[in-house]
């Protein structure tokens, strides 16, 4: 994470983190390096798949993305 946020070639590219962490220093240390979004995995599947399509709709409909980046 530090690397990718440390490169300016690829410090744009947003970085969603998802993990099953949900320790207050890891979440601290994604916002220090500045991370778009920090996600605790629920361990339901269909909440797992529920938040799949929230970040989906998210990313493809709610997003504002930079100038020059076209939505695939």
């Amino acid at each position: 994470l530090a690397e990718i946020k440390g490169d300016e070639s690829v410090r744009v590219i947003p970085v969603v983190i998802m993990t099953a962490s949900d320790d207050e220093l890891d979440r601290l240390a994604c916002e220090h390096h500045n991370v778009e979004a920090f996600l605790t995995k629920p361990l339901d599947v269909e909440k797992f798949l529920g938040l799949l399509r929230q970040l989906r709709h998210f990313w493809q409909e709610d997003m504002i993305l930079p100038h020059g980046i076209v939505r695939a």
